[in-house]
């Protein structure tokens, strides 16, 4: 079943006025978003999102739309829940959610950047960079950790954004788990400087 788009980008809620102050710094002082930890009461927003990103952008997650629309309600709200081990973050305009990143700690204690998207209209207006800084933020109390992502080699627009902000190739590449005839590539976080 092909996903019905147009359904996918119409915000199931109301504009928010007013950003926690918790957020500050996370996002220019004059963007006219801002990116904010989810919390599990917006498990609902978050689902609508995610299954926006895998409509727009199936070749580029590990997941399909049609494997996570019959998710059940608790694993939605289970993926909202904070924890030393996930947390992930939501990009908000005044009217929708724009955006969307997390970061998961792996078995070899390393961080990984996943599900990195951004609503077309809002790409190339520093959403991106505000979503990766909100992980490097989460990251970078422990930088032994490591931090890296998987993202598609023919994503040149993605590739070039993960690099302005830090991210540099390792050499490794991966069969795309989504589409096994294309490839995905490894980028590791450096400190500049």
């Amino acid at each position: 079943m092909v996903p019905d788009l147009r359904a996918a980008r119409s915000p199931p809620f109301g504009p928010r006025s007013r950003w926690p102050a918790e957020t500050a710094g996370m996002t220019d002082p004059g963007a006219p978003y801002q990116v904010l930890p989810v919390s599990p009461a917006e498990w609902i927003q978050y689902r609508d999102i995610r299954l926006r990103a895998l409509a727009e952008a199936p070749s580029a997650f590990g997941s399909s739309w049609e494997l996570e629309r019959v998710r059940p309600d608790a694993a939605w709200r289970e993926r909202t829940v904070a924890s030393p081990e996930r947390q992930t973050w939501s990009a908000r305009s005044s009217q929708a959610w724009v955006g969307l990143v997390a970061a998961v700690r792996e078995e070899d204690d390393q961080l990984q950047l996943v599900s990195m998207w951004v609503d077309p209209i809002w790409r190339r207006r520093g959403v991106a960079r505000g979503l990766i800084a909100a992980v490097v933020a989460w990251w970078r109390p422990d930088p032994g950790a490591g931090l890296h992502l998987w993202v598609s080699s023919d994503n040149v627009a993605a590739l070039a954004c993960y690099q302005a902000e830090g991210f540099r190739l390792t050499g490794v590449r991966l069969s795309l788990p989504s589409d096994p005839s294309r490839s995905r590539v490894e980028m590791r976080f450096s400190e500049p400087g």
